[in-house]
Formats: structure tokens, sequence, C-alpha cells
């Protein structure tokens, strides 16, 4: 289980404090996604295949589990 995100925490940009409507980076003449420095934001949770933070299930290209034994 990820540890749960904080609450207000924009989805467009990942800073606490506002949500994506009210994004202040979000580009208004572009649409409702862009925003205008576009930054990867991790995960912030533990990755359910290798327990590891910073990545979703999806997004794992770990072969060992975080204790180093093969997946």
């Amino acid at each position: 289980l990820s540890p749960p995100r904080p609450s207000g925490t924009c989805f467009a940009c990942g800073q606490v404090g506002h949500f994506k409507r009210n994004c202040p980076k979000r580009d208004k003449k572009k649409g409702m996604d862009s925003v205008q420095e576009h930054k990867h934001v991790p995960f912030p949770g533990i990755c359910n295949r290798c327990s590891k933070f910073g990545h979703r299930a999806s997004e794992c290209r770990s072969r060992f589990k975080k204790d180093g034994t093969p997946l």
C-alpha cells in the first residue's frame, strides 16, 4: 500500500497547497493539462512489484526486489 497523498496536492505540477484547477503554473491558453514548466512528478508511493519508493508497478524496470532477491 502506498502512503496517502497529502490533501491539496496539484495533479498538474505536483506541489502541495492547491489543486490542478487553481494551478498557477498551468498555461490557461493551451488547455487543461498544459503546465508552463512541465516536470516529471515521481509517484509518491511504493511500487507493489519491487517495494521501492517513487514509481508504480506499471513503470517498474527492476528485476530484483528491494532486498536483492529476483522477482
